[in-house]
């Protein structure tokens, strides 16, 4: 697969919360479209995650219109393949969508200090910063954090989009956060009392 092609159809997965399960192959006939179509089959380890392998689907990559489901076929979990018809051969691809959110956590950097009853505190010189993994798919990774955001003291309106750490004036105070996907999966907002 060229450079280019291979960059393009890489970033085009992401997009559109595709993870790889296989690699790229670049498949090529000498008549198009096939006389009669083919049917592509793709053998496969079992994955670590066993609820994972009814989502493998097998995608082409069109440079116009990104990846395509080929066919909405789960695979064969007794022969470990999955097959689907083509008509043209280019950029095929074993696919999973990506369903699971981002986890962010609220990190103290600086002074803190913890109550008996739970409540941490901290100080006019601590900074908050937010740390978020998007969780693997059982041996895939996930397509990755797109956006961490936050709000301060305000249950409604908008969330600000974290980039550096940030900190409060003296008091008591509420934080809500949250995380998003390349794929779009929004984590549940989050609060925490500081």
């Amino acid at each position: 697969v060229s450079t280019p092609a291979l960059a393009l159809a890489t970033s085009a997965a992401a997009a559109q919360g595709l993870v790889f399960a296989s690699n790229i192959y670049e498949i090529l006939s000498p008549v198009l479209p096939l006389p009669g179509g083919a049917t592509v089959q793709f053998h496969y380890l079992d994955p670590l995650d066993p609820t994972l392998e009814p989502l493998f689907r097998v995608y082409k990559f069109s440079p116009g219109q990104g990846w395509l489901l080929l066919a909405d076929l789960p695979p064969d979990a007794i022969g470990n393949t999955i097959s689907a018809p083509v008509q043209t051969l280019s950029l095929l691809a074993l696919m999973l969508r990506d369903t699971k959110a981002p986890a962010t956590a609220l990190n103290f950097m600086g002074r803190r200090y913890a109550a008996a009853d739970g409540r941490v505190f901290g100080s006019t010189s601590t900074r908050f910063e937010l740390l978020a993994q998007d969780p693997p798919l059982g041996a895939f990774p996930g397509t990755g954090v797109a956006l961490r955001e936050y709000r301060v003291d305000t249950a409604t309106g908008p969330l600000a989009a974290f980039s550096t750490p940030f900190g409060l004036e003296a008091g008591f105070h509420a934080i809500q956060y949250r995380s998003v996907d390349k794929a779009g999966n929004v984590e549940p907002l989050k609060s925490a009392a500081v």
